[in-house]
């Protein structure tokens, strides 16, 4: 079934389970009943995938920043492609 819907070989049933629960969790859904669990307990514990179901933090909606040296644009003084202003 995965390698008809382009999924990598490997990509089992458990994992697509755990993936759809997480994102009904996401998006406000009772992720239990949607597994057909019984338990809350056991949907949190074994099957919501913190990396989809964490809260976001503003920072992580902020592009990644580039933290190297800024270019020169020109020396101190008034000195443009190095000769004095």
């Amino acid at each position: 079934m995965v390698s008809d819907v382009g999924l990598a070989e490997g990509t089992g049933f458990h994992r697509l389970r755990k993936a759809s629960a997480s994102y009904v969790a996401l998006a406000g859904g009772d992720a239990t009943e949607h597994l057909g669990h019984a338990s809350p307990d056991i949907t949190r514990q074994h099957y919501l995938d913190p990396r989809i179901t964490a809260p976001k933090r503003a920072v992580d909606y902020l592009p990644p920043l580039d933290l190297g040296e800024p270019e020169q644009a020109g020396r101190l003084g008034g000195e443009k492609d190095g000769n004095p202003a």
